[in-house]
């Protein structure tokens, strides 16, 4: 963990636009902590914009069909 980046095991709030973000995310799943927060990080201020995802659903059934088996 890089010394910039300080998670910190306690309830708190998050960036979730940090570019380190994931990487400290991975450090707290690492050390089982249940919450976490940022703390006296120096990217806690930053709100760089995020690359949108567009996902896009064709040819899909508004129902499913369920076999006699199943049911």
């Amino acid at each position: 963990m890089d010394i910039t980046k300080r998670p910190i095991k306690a309830r708190g709030r998050r960036n979730v636009y940090c570019p380190h973000y994931r990487a400290c995310l991975d450090y707290a799943i690492s050390e089982s902590w249940d919450v976490w927060k940022c703390g006296e990080c120096e990217y806690m201020s930053v709100k760089e914009p995020r690359e949108e995802i567009f996902y896009r659903n064709e040819g899909t059934v508004a129902y499913y069909s369920l076999s006699q088996e199943v049911i």
